[in-house]
């Protein structure tokens, strides 16, 4: 995970650089992000009881809504199109698993199986405004690569060694994302700007069956994101 933000930052900070060597207006900011899990990563999540020593052979991990920010760098074609490169950082808390719903006696209280996930998407971008007053709505698209770390922590009673121990999975693939928003010019340099992103990853994690180990299968992480944030102007 540390070399993953580490390679995304230094080609950010290339690329912000190359862009500022060109005689153009460059734009770069930063975003607050609150989002929203979509489709299978905000349902709720799945168990089957299964046939390994565990009793446990199927559960599919979700996820409730997130918060994070992000880094933008954009260069300006002419007054209405722009081209750049984006990079967020999101954290979403897991929904609960809830054992019990498996368990035939109900007078005995099963622990949950809780979790957490961490989204990183990086992505070129492409951004059409309309008009060219102070107030700029605009419309785009985000073509990248995101890579989302899962968590999941087990009681001892569900794992083999009788311990309470977590499993962390890796989950990458393409990402795209339709945005809509508006820009409002504070200033010549400064922009206040607002959008709604509707990110789609293609980083599902199917379940795979290993004995005497809980394992959690994981939706691709999609979901809408709603941003504000601020803008610098170079020109």
């Amino acid at each position: 995970m540390k070399k993953s933000i580490i390679y995304t930052l230094t080609f950010f900070t290339f690329t912000i650089v190359h862009m500022m060597n060109v005689n153009a207006q460059i734009q770069i900011g930063a975003t607050g992000t609150y989002a929203i899990p979509i489709g299978a990563f905000g349902a709720a999540p799945t168990i089957e009881n299964g046939s390994n020593s565990s009793g446990i052979n199927n559960l599919v991990g979700t996820a409730n809504s997130g918060t994070g920010g992000g880094l933008f760098a954009k260069y300006f074609i002419n007054e209405n199109m722009a081209i750049g490169v984006s990079f967020n950082y999101l954290s979403f808390t897991g929904q609960e698993i809830k054992m019990n719903l498996l368990n035939p006696f109900p007078f005995v209280t099963l622990p949950s199986i809780t979790g957490s996930f961490t989204s990183m998407p990086i992505a070129l971008t492409y951004d059409y405004y309309f008009g060219t007053d102070k107030i700029k709505p605009f419309a785009g698209i985000e073509l990248g690569y995101i890579t989302t770390n899962a968590t999941h922590n087990f009681p001892g009673m569900y794992t083999s060694s009788g311990s309470d121990s977590s499993q962390t999975v890796k989950l990458s693939g393409f990402f795209v994302a339709p945005v809509v928003g508006c820009t409002y010019a504070v200033t010549d340099n400064i922009d206040i700007l607002a959008s709604l992103k509707y990110g789609i990853g293609m980083n599902k994690l199917d379940f795979d069956k290993v004995a005497n180990s809980p394992n959690v299968g994981i939706p691709s992480t999609s979901y809408l994101g709603l941003n504000i944030g601020v803008a610098y102007n170079i020109k």
